[in-house]
């Protein structure tokens, strides 16, 4: 029965298999000029290929899927190693399914396109098949995607291929006393394996502070070197990518989808403790100038921008931690004193010594009745 998908490139197959080209052939110079045999083509009982989302902005990434109905005996594989043209490969996810007589193959390849805008077809994908009938070659067509220079819509997260789910039946016969009883101890330690794991299932995982996913976001960009091999372009998308994360992370406005005007308007109204907005703009600016009208700087100007990020991010950390350390020495101390850095609400009764002309605040904690008397004096 041949596959149908929503897919861009379909496989059809007729009288139990395929239609898919006898055989391909690439011509190759050696030193006598001959062509080597290529390799029969593989008769699969269907396959489709499709990108999701078909349009996508410009570095955004989008998913190549690949699916296969074969037999069971044979074996599909992607090429080592895997390129897709001007897309780069940013993740591969292979699985293999049995239904009936049928095996169904699927390839997830998880790309995005940094250089390239309009209409922009994939390169065809050569899976390697191995079986019964010898080593094969099926050639899937490329499927075509539309890149579009602005940013819309939410980037995929965590796609999965259905999962056929098995559910077990237990069936007791109750034949004699002794079974009776084995049974009922089986199903007793059942339910209790059984609501354990519940309450370890529902209790999630503590999530990781804003700063540390940032910091390592940031290392491993910088470990990929992307400058160094003329991807300037993908180094200052990801970078901007990480940094609007954080931000939204740390209790500021939403970034990731806001063109950097807005956020900045947004962070007027709504400032990040320890960010230096007019230096953020500057790296926002900067940042456009290289994304989107194509500004070219060297690698040691991209890593400059890297450190930069790195420092806002630490910047911020620490205004954090030390507002949080203040609001936790306010709610701590007596009331109407005062504390190096803020002080708590003052009593209506000694509501002159607001009018009081100010002090350097002191680190240790005053009496606010000294403080009144020695105005008086």
């Amino acid at each position: 029965m041949p596959l149908t998908a929503m897919g861009e490139v379909d496989g059809t197959a007729a009288a139990g298999a395929a239609q898919v080209p006898e055989r391909s052939s690439v011509k190759t110079s050696g030193t006598d000029g001959a062509v080597p045999p290529a390799l029969p083509q593989a008769r699969p009982l269907g396959f489709s290929a499709k990108a999701e989302p078909s349009q996508v902005g410009l570095g955004r990434p989008f998913v190549y899927e690949i699916e296969v109905r074969h037999d069971p005996a044979d074996t599909y594989a992607l090429p080592q190693p895997l390129a897709l043209g001007e897309a780069t490969v940013r993740k591969v996810e292979s699985s293999r399914v049995e239904q009936g007589d049928d095996a169904i193959s699927r390839f997830r390849i998880e790309s995005a396109l940094y250089d390239r805008l309009g209409e922009a077809a994939l390169p065809d994908v050569v899976l390697s098949v191995t079986g019964p009938a010898g080593a094969r070659e099926l050639r899937i067509p490329g499927a075509p995607v539309t890149v579009i220079s602005t940013s819309t819509g939410d980037e995929l997260a965590g796609m999965h291929p259905a999962q056929e789910l098995r559910v077990p039946s237990f069936r007791v016969v109750w034949i004699a006393l002794a079974a009776l009883v084995a049974a009922a101890l089986g199903l007793l330690a059942f339910r209790r394996w059984r609501s354990w794991r519940a309450r370890v299932a529902a209790t999630p995982a503590p999530p990781r502070p804003p700063e540390a996913v940032a910091l390592e976001a940031l290392a491993a960009l910088q470990a990929e070197a992307l400058p160094g091999k003329g991807r300037v372009r993908e180094h200052h998308f990801r970078l901007s990518t990480i940094v609007r994360a954080f931000v939204e992370a740390s209790g500021g406005p939403e970034a990731l989808e806001r063109t950097s005007g807005e956020l900045l308007d947004a962070l007027r109204e709504r400032p990040l403790p320890g960010l230096d907005g007019s230096a953020f703009a500057s790296w926002l600016e900067r940042g456009d100038m290289v994304r989107y009208a194509g500004l070219a700087i060297d690698a040691a100007a991209a890593s400059a921008d890297l450190e930069e990020a790195r420092a806002m991010v630490r910047a911020v950390t620490e205004a954090k931690r030390a507002e949080a350390a203040r609001e936790k020495a306010l709610a701590s101390a007596p009331k109407g004193s005062t504390i190096a850095g803020g002080t708590s609400p003052i009593p209506a009764r000694d509501e002159s010594i607001r009018k009081a002309a100010p002090r350097p605040l002191r680190a240790e904690i005053v009496d606010a009745d000294d403080v009144a008397s020695g105005e008086e004096r």
